[in-house]
């Protein structure tokens, strides 16, 4: 697939984006057409790893802490990136936002990473209780 057919598809749903007075979501899908420019003749999964190679430290560690899921291990390896990635309070913050949710702008650099740990845990736990839940005999 080229990116040309992905612009033509993405320009599509940008007019009926559009049509529907929902501007937030179509000027973001015109951001993403900006991007496409000049790269139209290119190989769509060329683009998107040239494109996932350009994205700042802060979105690529949001990324894998998310993409992390629930699995420990997983999570584990992507959290230790961070912490050794040495990112200013600000990038941080930044990665804690795009991971909470939420972030408290007066917290130090370890609180964030608190909040960042906590975060998976509680999602842990939930997933935990839902299965718990599943398998109790309802009365």
């Amino acid at each position: 697939m080229q990116v040309r057919e992905l612009q033509r598809a993405l320009k599509d749903i940008g007019s009926l984006l559009s049509a529907s007075g929902a501007q937030r979501p179509s000027t973001a899908v015109a951001d993403v057409l900006e991007l496409l420019d000049g790269r139209l003749d290119q190989d769509l999964d060329q683009f998107l790893d040239q494109l996932q190679s350009e994205l700042s430290p802060v979105v690529r560690l949001a990324r894998s802490l998310k993409s992390a899921g629930t699995d420990e291990q997983a999570f584990l390896a992507a959290f230790q990136h961070l912490k050794d990635a040495g990112l200013s309070k600000d990038d941080l913050m930044a990665v804690a936002k795009g991971y909470t949710g939420s972030a408290d702008t007066s917290a130090s650099k370890v609180k964030l990473l608190k909040a960042i740990s906590t975060q998976f845990y509680i999602q842990a736990y939930e997933r935990d209780s839902r299965a718990m839940a599943k398998t109790a005999t309802p009365w």
